[in-house]
């Protein structure tokens, strides 16, 4: 609303400031009361509302033995301000920007804080955890190749540290433990 007088000097102050109702289009004309002046001028600014920074949510990855980069921003939960810095908590030396390379790293647990700075000294942080993880060991299965009918079948597994076994073979068979024994192998 031009008609509408907020201020007769050359600033306008917004004291409080109400992103519900300060933001908007302002306008200020300037002009002069002298015969002999030319100014008459109308210009506009607008002042924008204030959205709180968005970080996005925290977010963690397991890894196991991967060498390749790490987009960081895939790691975080929702939506996010894409105008924020990354910066590695932990010390891998592997963060380039939003990138992340375990290439190179000891395994273990590290940590990403993305920041998001706003107006009137705003900010919103999120972490993300990346958990890098050793390969286990590949599986290999060691037993008889020849079983004669009535003798025992045997085969085991190599251990893998916290893995769970689970077998399964012909007529239904299921076992969980690590080694398996069949005692009279039958011919079908």
């Amino acid at each position: 609303d031009t008609s509408t007088v907020l201020s007769t000097t050359n600033t306008l102050i917004f004291n409080p400031f109400s992103s519900a109702t300060t933001p908007g289009t302002y306008y200020v004309r300037m002009y002069s009361t002298t015969p002999i002046s030319c100014i008459d001028k109308t210009l506009s600014f607008v002042v924008s509302a204030i959205t709180n920074p968005n970080a996005g949510q925290d977010g963690q990855l397991n890894i196991c033995g991967n060498t390749n980069p790490i987009n960081l921003f895939t790691l975080l939960n929702g939506a996010y301000d894409l105008n924020g810095t990354w910066q590695e908590i932990t010390n891998s030396g592997g963060l380039s920007g939003n990138m992340w390379t375990p290439n190179g790293n000891n395994f273990g647990s590290y940590t990403f804080q993305y920041s998001v700075t706003g107006l009137c000294n705003t900010s919103d942080n999120a972490l993300v955890v990346v958990n890098y993880i050793a390969l286990p060991p590949i599986p290999e299965i060691n037993g008889t190749q020849e079983v004669c009918i009535g003798q025992p079948i045997s085969l085991q597994v190599n251990t893998i540290p916290n893995a769970t076994y689970l077998w399964s073979g012909p007529n239904n068979f299921t076992s969980n433990e690590q080694n398996i024994h069949i005692e009279n192998a039958v011919l079908e």
